[in-house]
């Protein structure tokens, strides 16, 4: 025990022990290294798709119609479809701006085969900003059903302010047939709204028999959709 060693030895006991802790006391002192700040990136490191991009990828195929899951990829024919739909959006997008553009675009990718109604969105956002270039761009079109059916929704379009002149228009730029007898009906119930007596007269004068008739039907009901309801005795 201690206690009971030798003085010399007790001596050399108590320096070894005085030694230590002056050497524990110098380390703690010792300040800690200063922390090395992180590098920064480059000037010209550029985003990674890891840190931007990946959380559009669940909507990637949304916007453009293009697969970037691991499932099988898309046929051909898919592939196209899906460019096809993004192309009618751009061109309806493009209308708001440019309607002409718009009209030109549609045609040069066939997308009036891919939407049925393009066309007739087109032409009636067009008319609705500039009537007067709206038809004369229709009118110089080929002669065709087409041309004919745009007519008729620029008619109907142009009786909700002018009947009249949508009448006129109906009877010289429409060729007889089915689409011509939609575009008289349609201009019939936008002028029987406003005046009746008008669209009356317009009425009795067609030429054609059933036609007449049907001009006469649609003003009646007119009339009797838009009466003040009579009250209940």
């Amino acid at each position: 025990m201690l206690f009971n060693m030798r003085p010399a030895h007790g001596m050399a006991v108590g320096v070894v022990f005085a030694c230590t802790l002056g050497l524990v006391a110098h380390y703690i002192a010792l300040p800690l290294p200063p922390v090395s700040p992180a590098a920064p990136p480059p000037a010209d490191a550029s985003p990674t798709l890891s840190e931007y991009d990946a959380p559009l990828q669940s909507e990637a195929p949304l916007l453009t119609g293009l697969t970037l899951s691991s499932g099988p990829p898309l046929s051909p024919s898919a592939e196209q479809a899906n460019r096809s739909i993004l192309l009618v959006r751009k061109c309806l997008a493009l209308a708001a701006r440019d309607p002409l553009a718009a009209m030109d675009m549609a045609a040069a990718n066939q997308l009036y085969d891919v939407d049925s109604g393009l066309a007739a969105s087109l032409i009636v956002q067009w008319a609705r900003r500039d009537f007067d270039r709206a038809y004369e761009w229709t009118k110089m079109q080929e002669p065709r059903a087409w041309q004919d059916d745009m007519l008729a929704r620029l008619a109907y379009l142009r009786a909700q302010t002018d009947p009249i002149a949508a009448a006129r228009l109906v009877a010289t730029d429409i060729s007889a047939g089915p689409a011509r007898d939609e575009a008289v009906i349609s201009v019939i119930h936008q002028w029987a709204l406003r005046d009746a007596r008008g669209a009356e007269l317009w009425a009795q004068s067609l030429p054609d028999e059933n036609l007449r008739e049907r001009a006469t039907e649609e003003i009646a009901g007119v009339a009797t959709a838009f009466s003040p309801a009579k009250p209940i005795r």
